[in-house]
């Protein structure tokens, strides 16, 4: 199922990293090669669980939206993840669509609350540019970022 996720999610213009663990979905999550904008996650891994990722993220970052798949879908699993910090839940089987229409609501409701980091550095500097993030965030056009990375 995760090589049918990966290339529908492609189809769709995601960039998708797929890791099958979950020491390298913590790793893929916290040290990131691109930003992660959300994770599609099972809750059965070969190491491990969906579960303890998301508890191993958050316990060191703000964790990108989390969308739980599974195929033992429980209502007690299901509620403990979403008060855990899970955005969506959802039980095998379902159709690819229903996965992108909840994909696309968690990027919705993220984009309407403004998820950003509380704050970007400590630097008077940091906290300039982080105003300046605000800032652009809130305008409706075209925004030009230029200098070092």
């Amino acid at each position: 199922m995760g090589h049918s996720l990966v290339q529908r999610l492609e189809l769709e213009g995601a960039r998708v990293t797929w890791v099958k663990q979950m020491v390298r979905g913590i790793s893929a999550i916290r040290t990131p090669r691109h930003p992660v904008d959300a994770v599609v996650c099972d809750i059965a891994l070969p190491d491990g669980t969906g579960e303890d990722i998301l508890a191993a993220v958050a316990g060191s970052i703000t964790p990108p939206p989390f969308l739980f798949i599974t195929g033992q879908g429980e209502i007690g699993q299901a509620v403990r993840l979403l008060k855990a910090g899970a955005t969506d839940y959802l039980t095998k089987p379902f159709e690819l669509s229903t996965l992108l229409e909840r994909l696309t609501s968690v990027f919705s409701s993220a984009m309407q609350r403004n998820d950003f980091p509380e704050s970007v550095g400590i630097s008077t500097l940091a906290h300039r540019l982080e105003g300046q993030i605000v800032q652009a965030a809130a305008a409706d056009g075209p925004v030009l970022v230029k200098g070092e990375r």
